[in-house]
């Protein structure tokens, strides 16, 4: 805990060094701004060069970050300065323009980054959540002492020298170790849905409880219907019949909602009750939160979830809180659940929207009272009070979030019910009054509202914290496992919030992929080890299912299981979550790991003597038996059974693994061989072995990897016609018969293989390996590859031919090396194979290729059958409601007439989660232009396709021929490929007019020509003239507005010619530019910035500046490309009442308005278009 003195001498010292260089007097140059101290009224140069020059601009990770900068070039500062500021797009890494605004109050205007550059006391600042200034100094006396601005010494100095910034790394102790049942999946529940009328939002909750909650003989879903009156009621609840787990009930006639709750606890046996209003929709990990909150402690009776919409259990606030309009019911779930440890608030009531109610505590105090509160509203409340004045405890779960919509089934009644509720409670219950204030009183309860306030404000759904949670576990640090997890980590990031559990059996590290290794957020050493005899430990397993819960993990994935509670899997099942179980070598079999004895000798079928371990080395390691491999087996099998989906990387592997732990044989198993992404390919050489052949052994030569196989090749070769040659390591008796070149980083191999230049490379390996990545490296250097005849090696050698098979025999071996010293036709013809190789799978095989295979087994894992799949999603560019103009006009405005024509509802999805289980309520979908990033469009079709989903493509430009002069970036010209493929595998192709409908054909016969149109909710709307922004306009002359994309470069060229004749003489017109391409302001031209580039906000402000223009103009200059656009431009004009001149071409031609407004169509002449301004009025 810092000191408040050491603040307070913080502040009070004045140290003129530091006044004069708030960062560091030689990166800053005098600006003349000293007096400028909160950075107002700066001039834009002066403002340019005073960031630029001040080091807390992180140029690389603003454009890395910031993908429209950098696919359009611009310059990152001055874009910040016009635009990101006011985005809050961060500056560097550290540095939260919205929050440091909030924080520092600051005037409207003021760049924060500039505030804190000039700021005297910018040193005590905070930046962001990640950074505070003043603890920066505290942990760090130099930086201090020096008076450097303490971000700018991180970023240029601390980042490299690992200096810590805050307590990244939690320990055990700070921690709080949450009681989690070890038999929870043991837990006896039902979940009983109260039915009447409404049937869409029963329909909505129904699928929510099935797709979330592990129905089964333990977890009831009990459905009554109160005899509702809608007939469809019968005829929808009667395709859950059958389900597993669920139970439908029609009661005959009316009894109430108290009688019928009743009714439902009566059936449930002995099991836990969870009320759940109909209304409600539950997301992943809902019950297994719940009942960890429930069992804290034998006195807790009942728990209720936080919601949006459950009076005084709401979050953000209290009451009812409308859902953010940038994230789902999922997002906030997770985002609630994520920000959330373990926090439990005790209450003297709950909400019988989601409660939670214990057996025990009904079999002591009974049921809800049908008496007084025969149709609800106050029921629950007079049963917690019970359950009170018995010595039970309510408490509000704050990490489960559930939606819950307005009551529809009681409509207009709902208050008198609630007033008539609350009365008898209060008459019943004399102290109910004051002890309801205790929920809203409560500061935990009042800082997890704040802090979800903060989350929802500041999450986009592009984030990890709103994304589905893998847990991955490995064991060893090195080697081939962990390096492709990194690699499959990375690539996942965009689709899964990932997650490491690494053990060495003492200590657990929780970590995530880092930019480039793993980097370590929580520490948890064990006073009692996972030792070898048991291959267990209480503490372990406890630890383990805190962080599955308060990570909020939905999947587990182990790569590695050495140095891990065998019990993993079942504490996974347990909490009700899939495991994948990945094998990567043979320890599964036999703890040799590589089914080799301490002397070389293979045993296929696993060692059953001698002390060849190599993972443990506690005192419970003995020697292995035949029993004791027997037993290993045994429980191995038994562990692993727990696995949903078993996978490793060759056939040879599978059959091994099958072979000797055949109890697992009924589960799936799939083989996904690792992908590699190099940069480039070495090509083969040109020359030939000539008396003497270069070898390359790559890796860790030891024992396994044919150590004592290149000793006796030695020993044959009299005459040194062989030369070996190590990258990696090897033990030290190798030394004095190779040449030994050292370590090698993966992404350094082929280098390091150019300067030693050998002809081949050997993996003699004497185990049977599960894939080899050294064989993989050595083929993308150029090299082919001698191999001994097992496992991967074999089996990927014998499929590409680039190389040779020998046995584990020295002479064989020998033999085979000699002969290819002269003879340049066998190794010729292998070098056409490593080149065929090269450019067939291996640039095939990609970690992109491989991903997506693990993306189709993770969202096999999480599918759930709902009955009816009743969701039309449809996928655009971006982060609903942050999206191009192009998708409101395409797409989100024509959302209800898409979702009344197909009977949908419609969502608006980001691509990722066409890869998640999102897909499980997806009937159809419709894509936009180039909504997916290209390296994930064969991912998302291939999905798709397995889950026999429909998808209909949108595109309402020829964007497989956008001109140069406009696809300056190349952005349209680079996603070509990705177009074609979206085309050809749609069900059809959505365009707005027949010319490109007729370039579309090429691709896809099924064409919708669905022309743009101006929507009356979206421009119709009359503006008050007390919300009209009047501008600085010259009434004496014509006031013209021109607003569109910057792909429209070409035509604002054609307009800014247009005016300079215009006013050649004498003024007569001036020009406002909103948005479009570039160009130098005068006083016949100046640009308007709309405060958002978010097309509904952007309309709402045309419609509130349009007063001030007396006429709009929309020239098209590309005749080819512009008659494959739609008139949109025009019609928006026209919708503003604006007289409006536009091209004489294509799509304008044949355009009509419906306003009282002219529309003027004059060719593309510069002399017609200046006339026409001119004679205007």
């Amino acid at each position: 805990m810092i000191s408040v003195d050491f603040f307070k001498k913080l502040k009070q010292k004045k140290i003129k060094k530091q006044e004069n260089t708030q960062l560091i007097t030689s990166d800053l140059v005098n600006l003349n701004v000293a007096n400028k101290v909160i950075g107002k009224g700066l001039a834009y140069d002066d403002e340019y060069r005073l960031i630029k020059q001040s080091g807390l601009f992180d140029l690389e990770y603003y454009e890395r970050r910031y993908k429209d900068v950098s696919q359009k070039k611009l310059d990152p500062i001055r874009h910040f300065i016009r635009h990101g500021h006011k985005e809050n797009r961060w500056p560097n890494e550290y540095f939260d323009p919205a929050y440091y605004r909030k924080a520092y109050n600051l005037e409207e205007g003021i760049i924060p980054l500039t505030h804190y550059i000039l700021s005297p006391h910018a040193v005590l600042n905070r930046t962001s959540e990640k950074f505070d200034g003043s603890f920066y100094y505290y942990l760090h006396a130099d930086v201090r002492k020096a008076g450097i601005n303490p971000l700018y010494h991180y970023l240029k100095y601390g980042k490299n020298e690992k200096r810590a910034i805050s307590n990244t790394v939690k320990e055990q102790q700070k921690s709080k170790i949450i009681n989690i049942p070890s038999k929870l999946s043991k837990l006896n529940i039902s979940i009983i849905v109260p039915v009447y009328n409404a049937i869409e939002e029963v329909i909505d909750c129904l699928d929510s409880v099935i797709e979330n909650t592990p129905l089964g003989k333990n977890i009831k879903l009990l459905v009554i219907n109160d005899a509702s009156p809608d007939e469809s009621v019968y005829a929808r609840l009667e395709k859950y019949t059958g389900l597993t787990g669920v139970k439908i009930i029609h009661n005959k006639k009316n009894i109430g909602y108290t009688n019928n709750v009743n009714y439902g606890i009566s059936l449930s046996g002995n099991d836990d009750i969870i009320l759940l209003n109909s209304d409600t929709v539950v997301s992943k990990n809902w019950l297994r939160q719940m009942s960890i909150a429930a069992y804290q402690s034998d006195d807790i009776g009942t728990v209720t979830a936080v919601s949006n919409g459950a009076g005084a259990f709401s979050v953000p606030k209290s009451g009812w809180n409308d859902m953010p309009v940038h994230l789902s019911i999922s997002h906030v779930a997770r985002l609630v659940s994520s920000s959330i440890d373990s926090t439990f608030v005790t209450t003297p009531t709950g909400n019988g929207f989601c409660l939670f109610i214990k057996r025990e505590l009904l079999d002591e105090i009974g049921l809800f009272d049908k008496t007084k509160f025969p149709r609800g509203y106050g029921e629950e409340n007079d049963f917690c009070m019970r359950a009170v004045s018995k010595g039970w405890v309510n408490i509000v779960d704050l990490k489960t979030f559930v939606y819950h919509k307005r009551s529809a089934s009681f409509k207009g009644e709902k208050d008198i019910l609630i007033e008539q509720g609350v009365t008898q409670v209060k008459n019943d219950h004399p102290y109910y009054s004051g002890a309801i204030k205790s929920i809203g009183s409560s500061s935990t309860f009042s800082k997890a509202r704040s802090l979800i306030e903060d989350k929802i404000n500041k999450t986009s759904q592009s984030e990890c914290i709103v994304k589905p949670k893998i847990l991955f576990v490995i064991s060893t640090r090195t080697g081939g496992t962990p390096k492709t997890n990194y690699d499959l980590m990375r690539s996942l990031k965009d689709i899964y919030d990932c997650y490491v559990l690494a053990c060495n059996s003492k200590l657990i590290e929780v970590m995530r992929a880092d930019e480039k290794d793993y980097k370590v957020i929580e520490k948890i050493h064990l006073k009692d080890p996972v030792n070898f005899s048991t291959h267990r430990s209480f503490e372990y397993e406890q630890t383990v299912r805190n962080i599955i819960y308060k990570y909020n993990i939905d999947l587990l994935h182990i790569r590695h299981i050495a140095w891990h509670s065998l019990k993993l899997p079942q504490i996974a099942k347990d909490m009700g979550i899939p495991v994948i179980k990945s094998f990567h070598d043979f320890y599964a079999v036999c703890p040799s790991v590589n089914l080799v004895n301490e002397i070389g000798e293979l045993f296929i079928d696993g060692l059953d003597h001698g002390i060849n371990n190599p993972l443990w080395h506690d005192e419970t390691v003995t020697p292995m038996t035949p029993s004791m491999l027997n037993a290993w087996k045994q429980r191995m099998t038994e562990a692993l059974s727990y696995c949903d989906q078993l996978i490793t990387t060759c056939e040879s592997a599978k059959e091994i693994i099958l072979k000797n732990l055949p109890g697992l044989q009924h589960l799936p198993f799939t083989v996904i061989p690792h992908g590699r992404d190099f940069k480039s390919y070495t090509e083969p050489k040109k020359s030939f072995p000539n008396n003497v052949i270069n070898v390359l052994v790559p890796g860790n030569i030891t024992l396994t990897k044919g150590k004592d196989l290149i000793k006796e090749i030695k020993a044959l070769d009299k005459d040194n016609n062989i030369e070996f040659h190590i990258l990696g390591t090897c033990d030290k008796d190798l030394l004095d018969i190779v040449t030994y070149h050292g370590k090698y980083h993966r992404d350094d191999f082929s280098n390091k293989v150019k300067v030693i230049n050998p002809d081949i490379s050997a993996i003699f390996s004497i185990w049977p390996e599960t894939y080899c990545h050294t064989l993989t490296e050595s083929w993308a250097s150029g090299l082919p590859v001698i191999g001994l005849s097992y496992g991967a090696v074999e089996k990927r050698i014998t499929q590409h031919g680039a190389g040779w098979l020998v046995k584990n025999n020295a002479h064989e071996c020998y033999e085979k090396l000699i002969s290819l010293c002269n003879n340049p036709k066998e190794y010729e013809a292998k070098l056409k194979l490593v080149a065929e190789w090269q450019m067939g799978y291996g640039a095939y095989n990609t970690v992109s290729r491989m991903t997506e295979k693990y993306l189709l087994i993770y969202q096999n894992a999480f599918k759930k059958a709902i009955p009816e799949k009743r969701t039309l999603g449809i996928v655009l560019k971006g982060y609903f409601p942050d999206v191009p103009p192009t998708a409101y006009v395409r797409l989100v405005d024509w959302k209800h007439e898409l979702s009344a024509s197909r009977n949908l509802n419609v969502e608006f999805i980001a691509w990722h989660d066409l890869l998640t289980d999102k897909v499980n309520n997806l009937k159809q979908v419709i894509i936009q232009r180039d909504s997916i990033p290209l390296h994930a469009v064969d991912w998302c079709i291939e999905s798709l396709k397995i889950n026999k989903i429909s998808y209909e493509y949108e595109i309402d430009d020829d964007l497989l021929n956008v001109p140069a002069v406009i696809d300056t970036n190349e952005t349209y010209k680079n996603y070509r490929s990705g177009f074609e493929k979206l085309l050809r595998n749609a069900q059809c192709v959505h365009v707005t007019n027949p010319t490109l409908a007729g370039v579309v054909s090429e691709y896809n016969n099924e064409i919708i020509i669905r022309p743009n149109k101006i929507f009356p909710h979206r421009w119709s709307i009359e503006i008050p003239n007390d919300e009209r922004i009047n501008l600085s306009t010259d009434d004496s002359i014509l006031n013209i507005v021109y607003f569109g994309s910057k792909t429209h470069q070409e035509d604002l060229n054609f307009l800014i010619s247009v005016i300079n004749e215009v006013n050649l003489k004498q003024p007569v017109a001036h020009l406002y530019v909103i948005g479009c391409g570039d160009f130098s302001e005068n006083k016949y031209m100046t640009r308007l910035t709309p405060p958002s580039s978010r097309y509904d906000i952007f309309v709402d402000w045309m419609k509130k500046i349009s007063h001030n223009f007396d006429l709009g103009v929309a020239p098209l200059v590309d005749k080819s490309f512009a008659e494959k656009k739609s008139p949109l431009k025009v019609l928006e004009l026209n919708a503003l009442n604006l007289p409006v001149i536009c091209s004489n071409i294509p799509p304008y031609t044949d355009v009509v308005v419906h306003s009282k407004a002219e529309l003027y169509k004059i060719d593309n002449d510069l002399t017609k278009w200046s006339s026409f301004i001119k004679s205007f009025k």
